[in-house]
């Protein structure tokens, strides 16, 4: 790093990456102080009384923090005292593990603020943030229609309890039907949900299940056949949704890397899921691979349908996800007309949220809903958890295919030369891919909105992160309608 003036430098990157201005964007380019960190990591470097930045010995403090190759508690490591830690508005001052309240005060330092913001100087007004957990939707909106409450969350499912239907639907506006509540939204974000298929899947002792179904295309595309996610985008999620057509979402940067041509090979077709089904019982597939790659042994799976030897085919989704859970219904509803004669049968299983992620990395699920958020709005932050075998979501769910990693492997190298059109192309190549082997399950592109008390003012959505911004957040002695 080189620097320019007092507020500039150049950095010299030893990889050269498009990324770069994106991971720049979040959180962990951070600004943090030198001489906080040290004087609490490793004093001994520190040559004057204040750890001033200047007067540090960095080969000192970084030969004791990494130099063993060894991961070490640092302060910052340590949830309490990093969460208090930083140059953010806020930092978290307490979290509850029992009853889910997470508390956020104010930190006395704060400089900054959105870098667009028009409104007055930032002085982080409402000093504590308190999140609290109200699991039932009619309390959280008494509290919000007295006042009790700042912000409320309502799912896309319940977005006519506070919002004016045809306002919505004929004019694209969120507005509050609620006196003292504001609607702000809706927002795009780098957010893709879907349902996942998983091979090789075990049971809790870690023993292979004798059906493995999503080994076989034909079960994943009869799966994916069976319901109708554009009319769930429309009566269940209230066109807060957009059925994704992969799993990159527009926007996503370098320019052209949603390509709007790419589509699934599933589409809402009960004829040819019955048709699918009735295919892969009558002639099942015959030979499997384990996730090394080495071939079980004969009749180690069984992936033929016989009422005589019932199989279930469990479907995870998050308890509190109701309109996964209608949609789940629909699927299970669809499926077993055909499956239950067969001896197959579909069932939702609901689960605190999350628990799934970790089963799914024990590999003992056959189905459940998952998402991700984008680190950094940028392609590459999707492809490699998503396509590489040794990604997150791939080696979870089995799935190894040498031309994937091929693919993903030019897109890295292609990113290092700056070479955008190669990149793209390479994209273009992995999405197509994926859907033409019903990789995944694609439900929606979400928007999002935020349903906040009218006194609250100063609202503020930053797009990097797909989140609001609360440093920016002031309170009025009366309430502020807006609609945004």
């Amino acid at each position: 790093m080189q620097v320019v003036d007092p507020y500039t430098v150049n950095i010299n990157l030893k990889n050269p990456t498009t990324q770069f201005p994106y991971l720049l964007s979040n959180e962990w380019a951070d600004i943090v102080s030198p001489s906080f960190v040290v004087s609490h990591d490793f004093p001994s470097a520190c040559k004057t009384t204040d750890c001033a930045a200047d007067s540090i010995d960095y080969t000192a403090y970084f030969n004791h923090i990494a130099g063993d190759g060894l991961v070490k508690d640092n302060y910052l490591n340590l949830p309490v005292n990093g969460a208090k830690a930083g140059t953010g508005p806020y930092y978290i001052d307490s979290v509850n593990p029992t009853t889910y309240e997470v508390v956020m005060k104010a930190a006395p330092t704060y400089w900054g603020g959105p870098k667009d913001w028009s409104g007055p100087p930032i002085s982080v007004s409402v000093k504590t943030l308190d999140f609290v957990y109200v699991p039932d939707l009619s309390t959280r909106l008494l509290d919000a229609k007295a006042g009790k409450a700042s912000e409320i969350g309502v799912s896309a499912a319940d977005i006519y309890s506070v919002a004016d239907r045809n306002q919505w639907l004929q004019n694209g506006q969120l507005v509050s039907v609620i006196p003292g509540v504001t609607l702000y939204g809706p927002y795009p974000q780098f957010v893709n949900t879907w349902y996942s298929f998983l091979t090789n899947v075990t049971d809790a002792s870690g023993a292979v299940r004798k059906f493995q179904p999503f080994a076989d295309v034909r079960w994943r595309l009869a799966v994916a056949d069976s319901v109708n996610i554009t009319d769930a985008d429309i009566n269940i999620a209230n066109r807060l949704w957009t059925p994704p057509n992969q799993m990159i979402p527009p926007g996503t940067a370098p320019a052209g890397a949603y390509n709007p041509n790419i589509q699934p090979l599933y589409s809402y077709d009960l004829a040819k899921m019955k048709a699918l089904i009735q295919d892969a019982c009558a002639h099942p597939l015959t030979s499997f691979v384990d996730d090394s790659g080495k071939p079980y042994a004969a009749g180690a799976i069984d992936n033929s349908c016989n009422p005589s030897n019932p199989q279930t085919v469990e479907m995870y989704v998050a308890s509190a996800g109701q309109t996964d859970q209608r949609i789940m219904a629909t699927m299970a509803a669809n499926l077993n007309k055909v499956t239950g004669p067969l001896g197959v049968t579909f069932t939702i299983v609901p689960v605190p949220g999350g628990q799934y992620y970790t089963l799914a990395s024990k590999h003992q699920l056959y189905f459940y809903r998952a998402g991700w958020v984008a680190d950094y709005n940028h392609l590459l932050d999707w492809l490699g958890p998503m396509f590489l075998s040794t990604g997150s979501y791939p080696a979870w769910h089995n799935f190894h295919y040498t031309q994937l990693d091929a693919l993903v492997n030019d897109a890295y190298a292609a990113d290092a030369k700056g070479d955008v059109n190669r990149l793209i192309s390479d994209n273009n190549q992995i999405q197509q891919f994926a859907n033409n082997i019903v990789m995944y399950m694609y439900i929606e592109y979400p928007l999002n909105y935020y349903v906040e008390s009218s006194f609250i003012q100063g609202f503020y959505y930053n797009a990097a992160m797909n989140v609001e911004y609360y440093g920016t957040w002031t309170y009025s002695t009366t309430p502020v309608m807006a609609t945004t």
